[in-house]
């Protein structure tokens, strides 16, 4: 029962609000690599614009080169008819 609950709950139809689209051009305009409505595998949770966050160039540390790790976080952009 509950893989058929799972699958029902993440399988619903996403819709994107105006502001939404409009947080999703800016982020795009201000350099973000993003995706919207990115569905997380694990709680089936759909997030509005996941924001990953480029990996800086390799640094040379104690003679090795080490790179930050990426990053990623989520954007809800939540209004009148749209909450999490």
């Amino acid at each position: 029962m509950g893989k058929e609950c799972f699958q029902a709950f993440s399988g619903q139809a996403t819709f994107e609000s105006r502001l939404q689209l409009e947080v999703a051009v800016a982020l795009r305009r201000a350099g973000m690599d993003i995706e919207e409505e990115y569905r997380d595998a694990r709680s089936g949770y759909s997030i509005d614009v996941l924001v990953r966050r480029r990996p800086a160039a390799a640094r040379p540390v104690g003679g090795k080169s080490l790179q930050a790790p990426s990053r990623r976080w989520a954007v809800e952009v939540d209004g009148p008819t749209h909450f999490l």
